[in-house]
């Protein structure tokens, strides 16, 4: 089953993303609040997209994003930081800006998971 991994410090809207996945997808989420803890998850699984807030309990996730993107795993920022200050070579990844709603973090997955697809085929 493919595993959406979803890191964000904050308990509730951890949740509320995976309840969102778990429910409108054949999908399976994990929820980590920090990026030690990220990078823990994705030892030993197999990881498809990823739901990144920018600030976490252990600092920024960009270093994060950049390894993400060396290894062409998709994933969005889902943060209430302004998106103007996202470095620029992190800045073509989709952005969600918090107060987000289902619809968006949905259609994120979707087309991330479809990319993610085309680059195997």
């Amino acid at each position: 089953m493919p595993t959406v991994l979803i890191v964000e410090d904050e308990g509730l809207l951890a949740l509320d993303l995976e309840e969102w996945i778990e429910v409108e997808s054949d999908l399976h989420a994990v929820s980590v609040p920090s990026v030690v803890d990220a990078e823990k998850a994705m030892q030993g699984a197999f990881i498809e997209f990823v739901l990144l807030d920018i600030n976490v309990l252990d600092g920024n996730t960009f270093g994060f994003a950049r390894e993400l993107l060396f290894h062409h795993i998709p994933f969005a920022f889902t943060s209430g930081n302004d998106p103007d200050l996202i470095p620029r070579d992190l800045q073509a990844v989709p952005f969600i800006s918090k107060p987000y709603g289902r619809r968006a973090v949905m259609a994120a997955v979707r087309d991330g998971l479809a990319k993610s697809y085309l680059k195997l085929g």
